[in-house]
């Protein structure tokens, strides 16, 4: 028997989302959508020691093994459509969840769904419109205080960019590694300001696929000394 050269009569419809708290709201939605196929899905946010609102997602489907994704991990899902608007996934019989993932057992890892799959879609990211909010600290230090981009293109790098309004200089882009607040928002403080000078900053992300974003100013802080 000759093998022969198929095309698929549906074409088929690949969508994805990284796990992340930002992005529970479509883990949810994916749920509720397997749901009513048959398949079941368990969400769950559990907060522990260092590891805030952190999102484990378990998917059981038919005649596949369980999967479990975590914070960074990629869930591809294949014969689905997603209306980001109305958070609804519509699934039908063939629909599959695969997860790319560091666990034991997935089909590839974080990275290899990066290096398989184009997903440059736009960045979604609240600072863009709601500044990120910038608070004084002794020691001549502030803190700026921004959310979580909602969309699924990280690992993401960061930049801020300061400026001294005092003296009408805006600094270059610095690269840093942000904090988690127990609420979910990300924080970075800038040390070894001027005590007295007045302060805002913007942030910048860039993405997998090198798209940038960045934040509307903060509010302009007083360093103190």
């Amino acid at each position: 028997m000759r093998v022969l050269s198929v095309t698929r009569i549906a074409p088929q419809n690949l969508a994805a989302f990284q796990i992340s708290t930002a992005n529970a709201t479509t883990a949810f939605g994916l749920q509720n959508a397997l749901m009513a196929i048959g398949s079941t899905a368990a969400m769950k946010v559990s907060t522990g020691i260092q590891v805030p609102n952190l999102l484990q997602v378990t998917i059981t489907q038919p005649s596949m093994n369980d999967q479990i994704a975590w914070p960074g991990d990629w869930i591809l899902v294949t014969d689905a459509t997603y209306n980001d608007t109305t958070n609804t996934w519509t699934v039908t019989s063939t629909t599959q969840v695969i997860v790319y993932g560091r666990g034991t057992g997935q089909v590839g890892t974080p990275t290899d769904f990066v290096n398989t799959f184009t997903a440059d879609t736009a960045i979604d990211w609240p600072a863009t419109t709601t500044a990120p909010a910038a608070t004084a600290d002794t020691g001549a230090q502030i803190t700026i205080t921004f959310p979580a981009p909602a969309s699924a293109d990280g690992p993401w790098t960061w930049e801020y960019t300061l400026t001294d309004h005092t003296t009408s200089t805006t600094g270059s882009p610095t690269t840093f590694t942000p904090t988690t607040d127990t609420d979910g928002n990300l924080n970075t403080t800038i040390t070894a300001l001027t005590s007295r000078h007045d302060y805002s900053a913007t942030i910048t992300i860039t993405d997998t696929y090198s798209q940038t974003a960045t934040s509307t100013a903060s509010n302009t802080v007083t360093a103190a000394a």
